[in-house]
């Protein structure tokens, strides 16, 4: 296969379509409470997303190893793993969505003891959290759907699977909280419900499409030592790296809710917003991930190294477009989350370091996605390590002199480093792969 910019991009502005979509729900849910007149509603759903966005970001390489190892599949022209990749993919989802159902109560527990919130709003979350984790097994067991798809290069179908779901969750908010009335009820049952609708749309497309396939599985290998081993220990080290992502999370968040009030609605919207750029550069990388795996299957190294190069050059343009995008259009962005002056006030009073952001982090988090398509996940943990590492010597140093401030340059250190140290483990990369010519981002 050759990559050019062009085939490049048609994979991956679908994806960013299809990634955005999640942070997109989030963003709404907030927008829609935030008008509500109180900025305790602000903050309970924000922290309440903020718990669902620990626990799926937890599990998130359910996504995209499952996408990394079905690429790869697909770049040994192996129809069998394909559909065994599938099937591991889905049965660990079903396991880990059970059990979390089960511990619901200890994970809502732990959350309030972590978040700490006001009385006030702490009643609201626990309201937002009883219905939402019926949402715990559609939701992983999408994730696996998807990431399935994903790697067949079937992109447009997650494009519409969930530009729909998005489209569902905007008119469910806005007619259970401003027709019905239900408050933080009525955007968790619509979250829920938008949950449900997007496994359902995933398990009938797969079922319908590959039916006939899936009755030719040798269902034997389907607990084959060698490939079990081998998704379990991407998982693993993609495990650990979540939880310093959710290290760096859960303290911003834990940090802003002892700033109190308008502070905590302040950083709770930009960091919807954060969400929603993240996920452009974890469309890019989803994208990057795929080339990756096909690379790998295919024992190509050219085109390792054109994806590492197209997928670097549309990371830093991105970035820097971003960047400069909210930094003009800063003040209608962050009244379409709120009306409340003292909350508007704050997020100007801060958001000049949130709009670095994208460009900072742009090539860590599309190069996070080579790595793993690639499967070799080590390097990504050992890198994260190191990075929650230097956020919390940080915001150690810096939010006691500087409060919110600190906290936000705490924030874009973490991406520095990030970026820093994978682009570090590159070369070691190359040579675990056995490729010889050496990829670069220009």
């Amino acid at each position: 296969m050759e990559l050019t910019h062009k085939k490049y991009l048609q994979i991956t502005l679908p994806f960013i379509f299809s990634s955005i979509a999640v942070p997109v729900i989030g963003a709404v849910d907030t927008a829609v409470v935030g008008r509500l007149g109180s900025a305790d509603y602000i903050s309970a759903v924000a922290l309440g997303a903020v718990i669902f966005s620990t626990i799926y970001w937890l599990l998130g390489f359910l996504r995209i190893t499952t996408a990394g190892m079905t690429a790869q599949a697909v770049g040994r022209a192996d129809q069998q793993e394909v559909l065994l990749t599938l099937l591991r993919a889905l049965l660990l989802a079903l396991l880990l969505g059970l059990l979390l159902f089960t511990a619901q109560h200890f994970i809502f527990a732990a959350s309030l003891l972590v978040l700490q919130p006001e009385t006030a709003v702490a009643v609201l979350m626990s309201k937002y959290f009883a219905i939402l984790v019926w949402g715990f097994v559609p939701f992983l067991l999408y994730q696996a759907l998807a990431g399935w798809i994903a790697g067949l290069l079937q992109v447009k179908t997650l494009v519409i699977i969930e530009l729909g779901i998005s489209l569902l969750n905007f008119i469910l908010d806005l007619s259970f909280v401003n027709i019905w009335h239900l408050d933080v009820d009525g955007v968790a049952y619509a979250s829920l419900l938008t949950q449900l609708t997007g496994c359902g749309a995933a398990a009938v497309y797969v079922f319908f499409r590959q039916r006939q396939r899936l009755t030719a599985v040798q269902w034997e290998l389907l607990f084959d030592k060698t490939a079990c081993l081998k998704l379990t220990g991407c998982c693993t080290h993609l495990l650990i790296r979540t939880l310093c992502m959710l290290l760096m999370v859960n303290t911003f968040m834990s940090q802003s809710a002892v700033f109190g009030g308008s502070i905590l609605a302040a950083n709770a919207i930009l960091f919807q917003i954060q969400y929603i750029m993240g996920d452009v550069f974890a469309g890019m990388s989803q994208s990057a991930a795929l080339y990756a795996g096909v690379a790998v299957g295919e024992n190509s190294g050219s085109l390792f190294a054109a994806n590492l190069k197209i997928s670097g050059f549309w990371a830093l343009l991105t970035g820097g477009v971003l960047s400069l995008s909210y930094y003009l259009l800063r003040v209608p962005i962050l009244y379409c989350f709120t009306d409340l002056p003292e909350v508007l006030a704050a997020a100007y009073e801060y958001d000049v370091y949130f709009a670095f952001f994208p460009f900072i982090a742009a090539l860590g988090i599309v190069y996070y996605g080579v790595f793993n398509g690639a499967l070799v996940t080590a390097p990504i943990c050992y890198s994260m390590l190191l990075t929650g590492a230097a956020f919390l010597t940080t915001k150690t140093a810096l939010v006691p002199l500087l409060g919110n401030t600190g906290l936000w340059q705490s924030f874009l250190v973490f991406y520095v480093v990030r970026t820093g140290f994978l682009l570090v483990f590159l070369p070691f990369l190359y040579r675990k792969l056995g490729f010889t010519k050496a990829g670069s981002v220009f």
